[in-house]
């Protein structure tokens, strides 16, 4: 069976702008506008173009060309700074504006015009560059590693290397090139560089997804004021952590502290002066305990931690070292300076035979017992 390569052009033409006019209407509403925005103007832009270049033969040859692969090369730049834009990046509009135009100003050279291999070498060159920043700056530069990030940046790459392959390909055959055109005047890996470039873009939809529900995920877990973990994500994570734990034996502790009369604070100098408070000393256990550590806001003025691999002299290090640095730090709020001091409990224990119910019961009655010594001390619960 011959393949219609018009025809293909024709319907994937037609899709694209239905998608674009989806991006349009969601980037009113989604957290990822700008991004969606700019991804919908380069289906817009690309979408005529894939009608303009089936449509070789029916109208006039500059507008098939000329007007056609401008118009695929501002599309393509306007989709990087989309990606770019994902990536809380700086858009570049001479992305959308140079390659267009040098391809404009190349045309109007009688010899590159006339010149099929010439006008074939330069587009695919576009594309290669194109799909390759496409690739590099969705799979490589995103930080937050979402699944989708991988396949599209695949897709993108193997779109690349096609479109280097037919650059060489024109540069060294040059009386070849026709001869591998389907229809005459369109080679099939055109198709294949093209539908990878529109399969990134659906998949970029999915990726779309994936942050929104990555988001909502981490507002339902976390401590909207320190960013730490809430109670309920903690109880979760460190749960996780005390299975693993168990499988190795290995120690565990866990740290309960309380901010001591953090309700004179409040009173004293308003509530944002004990937001400040509370952001300071979870600043204060980010720099003082470990990646591998599981820490959360628990209660108001209450936080804990959960670690792994760690013996009593080293916990208790761990949280004198916290509760000195507290001590010595002066808040400063509203040309105020804030002191305040924590209150901590301390249990030490192996995995296997403890639970994270029964072990924070026994820290907070180290907590209690530091509370009633006095407050601004490490308490260790009996073994």
């Amino acid at each position: 069976m011959r393949l219609d390569v018009p025809t293909l052009l024709v319907v994937l033409a037609g899709l694209t702008l239905m998608l674009a006019m989806g991006m349009l209407v969601q980037s009113r509403r989604s957290a990822n506008a700008r991004y969606m925005l700019n991804l919908a103007l380069a289906l817009l832009l690309v979408g005529p173009s894939f009608l303009l270049v089936a449509l070789r033969g029916l109208i006039p040859d500059w507008i098939s060309i000329v007007v056609a692969n401008a118009g695929i090369l501002a599309g393509l730049g306007m989709c990087w700074n989309g990606f770019r834009a994902f990536n809380h990046r700086r858009s570049r509009p001479a992305a959308v504006i140079v390659p267009p135009v040098l391809w404009l100003l190349a045309c109007l050279h009688p010899d590159f015009y006339a010149s099929f291999p010439l006008r074939t070498a330069a587009g695919w060159t576009g594309i290669t560059l194109f799909a390759f920043g496409l690739s590099y700056e969705i799979w490589i530069r995103g930080a937050d590693r979402l699944p989708a990030r991988r396949p599209i940046g695949v897709l993108c790459l193997a779109a690349s290397f096609v479109a280097a392959g037919e650059v060489v390909f024109a540069l060294l055959n040059r009386h070849q090139v026709s001869a591998r055109l389907s229809d005459g005047w369109l080679s099939l890996p055109v198709l294949f560089s093209i539908y990878c470039l529109f399969g990134a873009t659906v998949l970029s939809l999915v990726m779309t997804q994936q942050r929104t529900v990555h988001r909502l995920r981490r507002q339902a877990s976390q401590d909207a004021l320190t960013g730490l973990l809430n109670r309920g994500a903690f109880v979760e994570a460190a749960s996780a952590q005390l299975k693993t734990a168990t499988l190795t034996d290995s120690d565990i502790g866990l740290l309960l502290f309380d901010l001591d009369r953090f309700k004179e604070v409040n009173d004293s100098h308003g509530h944002a002066a004990g937001d400040a408070v509370l952001v300071a000393f979870a600043e204060i256990l980010r720099r003082s305990l470990r990646q591998t550590d599981v820490i959360g806001r628990i209660g108001g003025e209450e936080f804990a931690a959960l670690l792994t691999g760690v013996d009593a002299r080293r916990a208790n290090l761990i949280a004198e070292g916290i509760r000195l640095e507290l001590a010595r730090l002066a808040i400063d709020h509203a040309g105020t300076a804030i002191a305040t001091t924590v209150s901590v409990g301390l249990t030490i224990a192996r995995a296997r035979e403890t639970g994270l119910t029964s072990l924070m019961e026994r820290t907070d009655g180290a907590l209690y017992m530091a509370k009633r010594g006095g407050r601004d001390r490490v308490e260790t619960a009996p073994a």
